[in-house]
């Protein structure tokens, strides 16, 4: 059961907003729209494409580059941020 929830924890379904759920909706309304009903399809179906992809769950296409540095914990990419805004690495109370 352990595993089952584990699996689930980290699917994209469990870490689905509302605003994400929303926003792959309206993607997914202008792809219908631009396919089945011809309303401009040059134009609605690369955008309700993208809107879909920059909405999964997970996947940080949002996220800034410092964002997905920081969230990514590279020991090398954060000591050089930590460089370059000043920041000692030392553990404080030393």
């Amino acid at each position: 059961m352990d595993n089952l929830l584990r699996l689930w924890n980290s699917s994209g379904l469990a870490q689905v907003e509302a605003g994400q759920g929303f926003m792959i909706l309206v993607g997914l309304l202008l792809l219908f729209l631009a396919i089945r009903k011809g309303f401009e399809p040059l134009l609605l179906v690369p955008i309700g494409f993208g809107g879909i992809l920059a909405n999964i769950p997970g996947a940080g296409m949002a996220y800034s580059a410092v964002e997905n540095a920081v969230q990514g914990a590279d020991p090398a990419v954060l000591a050089e941020m930590a460089r370059a805004l000043g920041i000692s690495l030392t553990a404080q109370g030393q």
